[in-house]
């Protein structure tokens, strides 16, 4: 049977083609033989429609010089890369709460603006070169000084980029903990039309997302902020979001002002709701104290619920919160 096949940075993609159909564009007719040749495999783009764009290949290319080329177009999906958020971790909302408060009074899955103190007076809303923002004042700062640079040294990016969107205070879908772009922090990046990680079922999990992303996740991560593609339950490649530890850099170097940098701040403490690579961390120390527990990042209720047998056990306030007296007691 013939097979419609494309280049990407995780390599040979191949489909089975109808009988007597053309291939969809940017794919190429090949025969069984020729796509096993190359490495072809069925496993992604089961799970990609046609309507995804990819660099059309030719048989004499050879594979480097493809996935080279294709990095071109900030619209061809790309494997996601190794090392990403380093240094970086998801800010927590317990670290959130207690820097710039709780951003309203109500809150439910309607998205609304701020309208506490200290957080409503940093809200502003500013041009920050490709379109206007709304959002946390040293953020929307940095979202300029981004920017300025992805012009300078990318412009046919530059020229696609749009958001859907930066402060809106709401719970995450699903959970009861607060988005973070309930404080401004966040912002959803698109290229085109395209919002990577929801355009299509399973965009979320396939290993893959934007080469423009890619790129610009370079110049966020000088920034200080946190590429939600290394999320461990869902990869959420269109968001990028204020690193906890720079929005506790800008708590202390006064850049909140001074009414925020006089409230009390603990270490980070992990609960309900959290997810990330610290979650995992304590996930594993669980399942090496014999709790059955799935390493996933996501501190869930199962996770919550081993926490709190966990530091009954040992004598701890079983408050399901792991500060360092429980962490220490994972240790031990």
């Amino acid at each position: 049977m013939a097979k419609a096949c494309k280049a990407t940075n995780a390599g040979i993609r191949c489909h089975d083609l109808p009988e007597g159909a053309d291939p969809p564009p940017g794919w190429t007719r090949m025969t069984d033989e020729q796509c096993e040749s190359l490495g072809g495999s069925r496993s992604l783009s089961s799970r990609i429609p046609h309507t995804a764009r990819f660099a059309p290949i030719a048989l004499s290319d050879p594979i480097d010089e493809v996935e080279e080329s294709a990095l071109s177009d900030p619209l061809e999906l790309v494997r996601i890369p190794d090392g990403i958020n380093e240094g970086l971790s998801s800010p927590k909302n317990s670290t959130m709460l207690q820097i710039l408060g709780m951003p309203r009074d109500h809150v439910d899955n309607k998205c609304r603006m701020p309208t506490n103190l200290p957080l409503a007076e940093l809200i502003v809303t500013k041009n920050v070169g490709p379109f206007r923002v709304t959002g946390l004042k040293p953020a929307v700062k940095s979202l300029k000084k981004i920017f300025k640079k992805v012009e300078k040294d990318h412009p046919e990016l530059y020229s696609q980029l749009g958001t859907a969107g930066m402060t809106c205070v709401r719970y995450i879908r699903n959970s009861n903990r607060l988005s973070n772009h309930s404080w401004g922090c966040a912002i959803d990046v698109k290229i085109g039309a395209v919002l990577d990680g929801i355009q299509y079922p399973g965009a979320g999990e396939d290993g893959v997302t934007l080469a423009g992303l890619v790129t610009l996740s370079e110049y966020f991560h000088k920034e200080g902020w946190y590429w939600g593609v290394g999320f461990s339950s869902f990869e959420d490649g269109m968001h990028f979001e204020i690193a906890d530890e720079t929005l506790r850099q800008w708590r202390s170097d006064g850049t909140l002002g001074e009414d925020v940098k006089a409230r009390s701040l603990s270490k980070p403490v992990l609960s309900l709701g959290d997810r990330g690579k610290d979650v995992k961390e304590l996930q594993q120390l669980l399942l090496q104290k014999g709790y059955d527990v799935m390493v996933d990042g996501h501190f869930g209720p199962i996770t919550h619920a081993i926490v709190i047998d966990f530091q009954a056990r040992v004598g701890l306030t079983p408050d399901g919160l792991v500060g360092e007296k429980t962490m220490k007691a994972l240790l031990e």
